[in-house]
């Protein structure tokens, strides 16, 4: 009988240590799920910002053949005004 009473408590004890244990991985899980949320949303807004920066760069690309153009046009201007 004490044999099988003492067994009976490591069960119940192993049990309870089990369910804390699942508690815990259960916590961690949620946890995760906040991580992984938080990452789409970071990753969402690199995507925008990376957006936004590619439009950018495609204004001042567009900006610079404008300038380019116009400092040839006034140095022909300016030829024309010297020949």
């Amino acid at each position: 009988m004490k044999n099988e009473d003492r067994i009976l408590e490591l069960l119940v004890d192993l049990s309870l240590k089990v369910d804390g244990l699942t508690g815990k991985v259960d916590e961690i899980d949620q946890r995760l799920e906040k991580v992984e949320a938080r990452l789409d949303r970071v990753g969402n807004s690199l995507a925008e910002h990376r957006d936004v920066l590619l439009e950018n760069t495609a204004i001042l690309r567009e900006h610079n053949r404008f300038y380019r153009d116009h400092e040839k046009r006034i140095e022909r201007l300016e030829d024309k005004k010297a020949g």
